[in-house]
């Protein structure tokens, strides 16, 4: 199993409580499990769980039991809740008890994996008939960029190929775009003239070694709450069932028949 570098699992530690992306992904997740469940008591897995942030606060908004899975001691390091337990382990050979998690979330994590289908393979195994897996990934090969070199990932994916990979868990399926409002500094910094902004206006301008957009998007405020309020109302739009009509990421979640 590919794990990111060292250095790029620290840049995560002391991002992921303020920057924009990974906030308003925890308010996506809670509202996608309260449309299934509302309020229910639930087993909940995070598979590549990082520093089990999401589980944190998900533990807050829900009742339930909440495990995470992660291959990185550094990352497991940092857990700070009581109500969430985290274990290091393999994504392909995890010991966990089989159809045991009403919920299971796979989020930004088999980009990251050359086996994508082999992680997919143990959400089926571990998920429970009527449970529900949301598996989020990065979206259109054209959006290559240095973040993703950066964080050691092998693709993103395009709609049809994220359709045809989770094809391999039986249920009902909804894939749709999120993170709209982050496709255009992607496609931007493909573009000579709007590199030069993407540089040096978005990106942390005290960093002298490349950055990857995590650093480049670390908007000082109120710039950075915008985006995120921005991304809560994408959100909305989205648990009302609507579509968006692209944007950075693809979300798939599957009802297991």
């Amino acid at each position: 199993m590919t794990r990111m570098r060292k250095e790029y699992e620290e840049i995560y530690q002391n991002y992921e409580n303020k920057l924009f992306y990974f906030v308003a992904r925890e308010d996506l997740i809670l509202k996608l499990i309260r449309s299934h469940f509302g309020n229910r008591t639930m087993n909940v897995l995070d598979l590549g769980c990082g520093t089990g942030n999401v589980l944190e606060y998900l533990s807050e908004h829900l009742k339930g039991n909440f495990t995470g899975l992660d291959a990185s001691p550094i990352m497991l390091k940092n857990k700070t809740s009581s109500k969430v337990k985290l274990v290091r382990g393999d994504i392909y050979h995890p010991k966990l008890k089989p159809e045991s998690f009403d919920v299971i979330l796979c989020l930004d994590v088999i980009e990251h994996l050359k086996d994508d289908l082999g992680a997919l393979k143990t959400i089926n195994k571990l998920l429970r008939k009527n449970g529900v897996a949301i598996v989020l990934v990065p979206a259109f090969p054209h959006l290559w960029n240095q973040h993703d070199i950066l964080n050691q990932h092998y693709r993103r994916y395009t709609r049809d190929e994220l359709k045809r990979k989770i094809g391999l868990i039986p249920g009902k399926k909804r894939i749709f775009y999120w993170n709209f409002v982050s496709y255009f500094p992607k496609v931007g910094s493909k573009l000579q003239f709007l590199r030069w902004v993407t540089r040096y206006v978005f990106r942390n301008k005290g960093s002298k070694k490349e950055a990857s957009d995590i650093e480049a998007f670390l908007l000082p405020e109120p710039f950075n709450t915008f985006i995120a309020w921005w991304l809560y109302l994408e959100n909305k739009w989205i648990s009302l069932g609507l579509p968006l009509p692209f944007g950075s990421s693809l979300v798939a979640v599957i009802r297991k028949n």
